[in-house]
């Protein structure tokens, strides 16, 4: 009992040591991201300048090279020193399953995620504008690319570091099913993200289509926008969805204990539920809408461009129930995989029921098994 309020406090001292410690690590890593990025903005900045800058874009100039040279020399030896100490305290064991450890490495890389994505559909939206016929000089396309590059590139530096290490850190967990576990969950979320991202981008393509049938007019810039930034949100999540679904399609449908894991899991569960409540909700809605607007019309007081709100709900209600209904199946799928797995179990462990001899207590007890168990001998 004397022991107790000295161990609690050493292991309050712990974790007060370890939160000091990630607190640095972040505050020095934002400080050398955000040198970093004034810097590439610097380099951008000077690449576009007019023939004949003026004095305050020469000042310009000067105070974005000063912020980020004096983010760097400060930020980088903070991040280091903090860093060096985090790694040097992986000697113990614990340390290395921390979970304050793993909750700032899936932080840090999802967050790097999140934004190199983000600054590349930018990128990608302006450069297929330029595809699509709209004029800009360099100087232009410079300014327009200057902001989503000069953060994209050190961002994604951090994703590739910090990814690095939790992948490590996933390969250093000795029970399999939990190692299975974390890294199903950093694919979810990235399966997540690509999703949303593709459903967007899915969207608005079809909303350039309903806006190129129902105006009188041709080729506008509004529509070259429109059609360049769905194109660059498809260009930005579908990969993303695609390499990270697939592979945790593939380990569901596996046979054996490897599979049977993987559909029981409760990051795929929630992850298939919660595409299937927002088809069904979006569903709801969409037919509300269409339904509200069509009865306006027919009880004589039609909204404005009735076409255009109507084309809009139908490709609203189809996306969301293709949403809904693809998951919906993979559902279903995985249920019929669990069942049958669990008949194969039942079908190798065979039941020798004992009877006192008057024959009713077996036949109840064979009749409850084949109910829940048919494939149990």
């Amino acid at each position: 009992a004397d022991d107790a309020p000295a161990a609690e406090q050493a292991l309050r001292a712990l974790m007060e040591r370890r939160i000091y410690r990630y607190t640095w690590v972040l505050y020095g890593l934002a400080m050398l991201v955000g040198g970093v990025q004034q810097l590439l903005y610097f380099i951008l900045l000077w690449a576009g300048r007019t023939a004949t800058p003026t004095e305050l874009s020469i000042y310009d100039l000067r105070a974005t090279a000063a912020n980020g040279l004096a983010l760097v020399l400060v930020g980088a030896p903070a991040w280091a020193a903090a860093w060096l100490t985090v790694q040097r305290s992986l000697a113990e064991a614990e340390e290395r399953a921390e979970l304050l450890r793993l909750g700032i490495l899936y932080f840090l890389s999802l967050a790097g995620v999140t934004t190199v994505l983000t600054a590349g559909g930018i990128i990608v939206d302006v450069l297929l504008r330029l595809l699509l016929g709209e004029q800009a000089s360099l100087t232009r396309v410079l300014a327009d690319i200057r902001g989503p590059l000069s953060i994209g590139l050190p961002i994604a530096g951090v994703w590739a570091y910090y990814g690095y290490w939790l992948g490590r850190t996933m390969k250093e967990v000795p029970d399999a099913p939990r190692r299975a576990g974390m890294r199903r969950l950093y694919s979810y979320i990235l399966s997540a993200v690509g999703l949303v991202a593709s459903f967007i981008g899915l969207n608005m393509l079809l909303s350039y289509l309903v806006d190129i049938l129902t105006r009188s007019t041709g080729w506008q810039h509004t529509l070259r926008l429109q059609l360049a930034a769905a194109l660059a949100t498809l260009a930005a999540g579908s990969p993303l969805w695609l390499l990270t679904w697939r592979p945790m399609q593939a380990e569901a449908r596996a046979a054996g204990d490897a599979g049977d894991h993987a559909r029981r899991s409760l990051t795929r569960k929630i992850y298939l539920y919660l595409a299937l409540f927002a088809g069904v909700i979006g569903v709801m809605i969409s037919a509300g809408v269409l339904v509200y607007n069509l009865l306006q019309a027919l009880l004589g007081h039609p909204p404005e461009r009735l076409v255009e709100l109507t084309l809009d709900s139908l490709r609203n209600l189809i996306l969301f129930i293709l949403l809904g209904v693809y998951h919906g199946l993979v559902l279903a799928r995985d249920g019929r995989r669990a069942a049958g797995a669990l008949s194969e179990k039942h079908a190798a462990f065979p039941v020798l029921v004992f009877d006192p001899g008057d024959g009713t207590f077996a036949a109840a007890v064979h009749a409850a098994i084949q109910k829940q168990a048919p494939s149990l001998p």
